[in-house]
């Protein structure tokens, strides 16, 4: 009997997933005297994360089991994808490097020497996956999802990386098995209750 509505509760989790991709799900049975048991639950933390401290209501919080880079590391990867763009403009290289003094909480010379380091880092197939993984990372909301928008940008942007020959529609396919690869989820887009993601489902499938 335990065996069978604990499947039955699993199935029911399985469906809130499929409509409800960032929810934390819990499962639970009691019995006539009111005690109550936490059956094992196969898909009640979304994929990509997993549980940390209880938080208000004894509610566990989620955590992303693979953050986005901070810091140093983080300006280093950000210098480089504006270094593949091309050259920058005075202005906008002053931009990025007090960007590495404030956010990245960099001296002004490791900031220079970090932009400076990444200039002659030439693009090949391995460094621009891991310059588009790095940028939709740095625009995921705090689910580890992407929106259209920041997939069409990295679309855009994968596609000046890499160079001629590559339609935007090819661009689109291959940024979004990127994001997929990275354990990267798409976000709910439309109005509810027609919200969904078939958005990504659509780049996916392009030629």
């Amino acid at each position: 009997e335990l065996l069978v509505h604990t499947e039955v509760l699993n199935a029911a989790a399985d469906a809130i997933r499929a409509r409800h991709p960032d929810l934390l799900i819990e499962i639970k049975l009691m019995d006539l005297a009111g005690h109550v048991e936490r059956p094992v639950c196969r898909n009640c933390v979304p994929a990509g994360f997993r549980l940390g401290p209880t938080g208000a209501g004894g509610i566990p919080m989620l955590e992303p089991t693979q953050a986005a880079p901070t810091g140093a590391a983080r300006f280093s990867e950000l210098a480089r994808l504006r270094n593949r763009a091309g050259p920058m403009p005075a202005e906008a290289e002053l931009l990025l490097l007090a960007a590495g003094i404030t956010e990245a909480g960099l001296t002004g010379d490791q900031a220079r020497n970090a932009l400076a380091a990444t200039r002659g880092d030439q693009p090949s197939a391995v460094n621009v996956e891991r310059d588009l993984v790095t940028y939709l990372r740095s625009r995921m909301d705090r689910h580890g999802q992407v929106g259209l928008t920041e997939m069409q940008e990295a679309a855009r942007l994968f596609r000046r990386l890499q160079g001629a020959g590559l339609t935007a529609r090819q661009a689109d396919a291959q940024a979004a098995r990127i994001a997929q690869g990275a354990g990267l989820r798409p976000r709910l887009q439309g109005f509810w209750p027609f919200r969904s993601t078939r958005w990504f489902d659509a780049l996916l499938t392009h030629p």
